[in-house]
C-alpha cells in the first residue's frame, strides 16, 4: 500500500496551466509605438474579426518583444452615434434670382455689437421665390446638417437646389450643389427628402437656392443640428455571401464569416425604381437556430429627373450572428429576378495596452479554444496618462490556419490513472484479505 501512494498523489494532481505563447495563434499584427508612453491604444484590424473563434475575442492576447503577454482591455464602440443638437435658425425668402442677398435683406448691428437680419420692404416680393437665407451667425459651433420642414400640400416633385455659405453676405462659397429636395409619391407611399448634410465651416449665414427654371419649395421652417462633440463612429463593411436555402421564394438567405458586431445592415437592392416592403432576420450559426425577427418596413431605390432618393440601409444595436435572412413581400410585385445583396456594417473597437517590456509589440488572433484573458482593468485604470495611438503593421502568420480548429479534446488519462490506480488498489487489497484468509485456515 505504501508504493500505491505516490501514484494516487501524481494522479490527483493537476497540471500547471501554461502561459499563452505568439504560436498559439493563428496571425499577428507588429504594432508601432508613437513614442515612450504607458499606454498605447490601437483600433482593431478587421482581420481580427475576420479570424476570431469567440465573439468576445476571447482569443486575443499582446505579447511583448520578449514574448509574455502584457495587461490589455478592449473598448467596444458606441452602441449608438451621439446626436448633434438641434437649433431653429431664422430664415429669410430671397426672389428672383436669390443671389442678391443685400437686395433682399438688411444688417441691423445692435449696441453690444451683435447683428440682426431683417427683410427689406421691395418689389421684387412680388417675384418668384429663389430661395431662402439662412442666418446661422448666433451658433458658436459648426453645423453637420440643415433640417428643412416643407410646407404641407407642395405636391409631387423634387426640386435642385444649390447650398452656399459666407460670413459677410458679399462673399459666397458653394457648399453643396444640385442638391435634391421635395417629396416623391410611389404608389400608397410618400417619401421625403428634408436635409442637407454640411461640411466645412463655420458659416455666419447659409444660402439655400433653387436652380433655375425650377418651381419654388416653400419651407415653414429650418434647423440647424450641431456637430456632436465626439466624431461619428467609422463604419467598415464587408459583404456577406448568398447561401442555398429551401424557404419559398422571395427568401434569400446569406452568411457572414467572422465575429463582427454588426450595427448596419445594407440590402442591396438589385433594380433602380424598386420599392419593397422587406423583413430582416438573423440567426446563430446553429442549422437548427430559429430565425430572430431584426426589421421590417419598406427600403426603396427612386430616380426622378436625374436625383436618386435611396433607403436601403438598417441600423441596429451591435450584435454577432452569422446567419441572415431577407424576406420580400410578393404584394408589391417583389424584386424580380435578380435577387438582393446583403452588406454588413461594424464599427471596430479600440485595444488598450500596457508597454510593459521590450518590443516590438505584437497583435496576436485567432487560437480556437482559448479562454480568455483575466481582466486587465484594474491594471490600466492605475496608469494615469492618456494612450498614445499605436500603428498597426502587416500581418504576419504564427501558428498559421490549423489554429483555427478547435482541437479534439484531450483523452482524460489522469483520470484513467486514477482510477486504474484505485482498481489496483482495490485489487490488491483483496489479494490481501485471500492470503490472510487461507493463511488463517490453515492454521485451524
Amino acid at each position: 500500500m505504501k508504493r500505491l501512494l505516490p501514484l494516487l498523489l501524481l494522479a490527483a494532481a493537476g497540471a500547471h496551466a501554461g502561459v499563452p505563447r505568439l504560436d498559439d495563434f493563428a496571425y499577428g499584427y507588429p504594432l508601432a509605438l508613437a513614442g515612450d508612453a504607458p499606454l498605447h491604444a490601437v483600433t482593431l484590424p478587421d482581420d481580427v474579426y475576420r479570424y476570431a473563434t469567440r465573439d468576445d475575442l476571447g482569443d486575443l492576447r499582446v505579447f511583448n518583444g520578449d514574448g509574455e503577454p502584457v495587461p490589455y482591455s478592449l473598448r467596444p464602440p458606441p452602441t449608438k452615434p451621439e446626436a448633434g443638437k438641434r437649433i431653429a435658425l431664422p430664415i429669410f425668402p430671397l426672389y428672383g434670382d436669390a443671389r442678391d442677398t443685400k437686395g433682399s435683406v438688411r444688417v441691423i448691428t445692435r449696441t453690444d455689437g451683435s447683428t440682426e437680419l431683417a427683410l427689406r420692404p421691395s418689389a421684387e416680393h412680388k417675384q418668384r421665390l429663389g430661395g431662402y437665407l439662412i442666418d446661422a451667425s448666433a451658433l458658436k459651433q459648426p453645423l453637420v446638417q440643415l433640417h428643412l420642414a416643407l410646407m404641407p400640400g407642395e405636391g409631387d416633385g423634387l426640386v435642385s437646389a444649390d447650398l452656399s455659405g459666407s460670413q459677410d453676405l458679399s462673399h459666397w462659397r458653394l457648399l453643396r450643389s444640385n442638391v435634391a429636395l421635395g417629396e416623391l409619391r410611389y404608389g400608397e407611399h410618400r417619401f421625403r427628402q428634408d436635409g442637407v448634410r454640411l461640411a466645412g465651416g463655420p458659416y455666419r449665414y447659409l444660402r439655400l437656392r433653387w436652380r433655375g427654371g425650377q418651381a419654388a419649395l416653400h419651407l415653414t421652417g429650418v434647423s440647424g443640428e450641431l456637430r456632436p462633440t465626439l466624431p461619428p463612429p467609422d463604419l467598415h463593411w464587408r459583404r456577406a455571401t448568398a447561401t442555398h436555402n429551401t424557404l419559398p421564394a422571395g427568401n434569400d438567405t446569406f452568411r457572414v464569416s467572422g465575429r463582427y458586431p454588426i450595427s448596419r445592415v445594407r440590402v442591396m437592392l438589385p433594380q433602380t425604381n424598386t420599392v419593397a416592403e422587406v423583413r430582416l432576420y438573423s440567426r446563430t450559426a446553429a442549422a437548427d437556430a430559429p430565425w430572430e425577427s431584426r426589421y421590417r418596413g419598406v427600403l426603396y431605390d427612386l430616380r426622378r429627373d436625374g436625383h436618386q432618393l435611396r433607403h436601403d440601409t438598417v441600423e441596429l444595436p451591435p450584435l454577432h450572428r452569422p446567419q441572415w435572412r431577407v424576406e420580400v413581400d410578393p404584394a408589391g410585385g417583389g424584386l424580380g429576378r435578380t435577387p438582393p445583396g446583403l452588406q454588413v456594417g461594424w464599427t471596430p473597437g479600440t485595444l488598450l495596452f500596457v508597454a510593459r517590456g521590450p518590443g516590438p509589440f505584437t497583435l496576436a488572433f485567432g487560437a480556437a479554444g482559448m479562454k480568455p484573458a483575466p481582466s486587465n482593468l484594474a491594471a490600466l485604470n492605475t496608469v494615469e496618462s492618456a494612450p498614445r495611438p499605436a500603428r498597426v503593421g502587416k500581418r504576419e502568420t504564427l501558428g498559421g490556419e490549423r489554429r483555427l480548429i478547435a482541437k479534439a479534446p484531450a483523452l482524460p488519462w489522469r483520470r484513467w490513472l486514477l482510477w486504474g490506480v484505485l482498481l489496483g488498489g482495490v485489487l490488491a487489497l483483496a489479494l490481501m484479505a485471500r492470503g490472510l484468509y487461507r493463511e488463517m485456515e490453515g492454521k485451524e
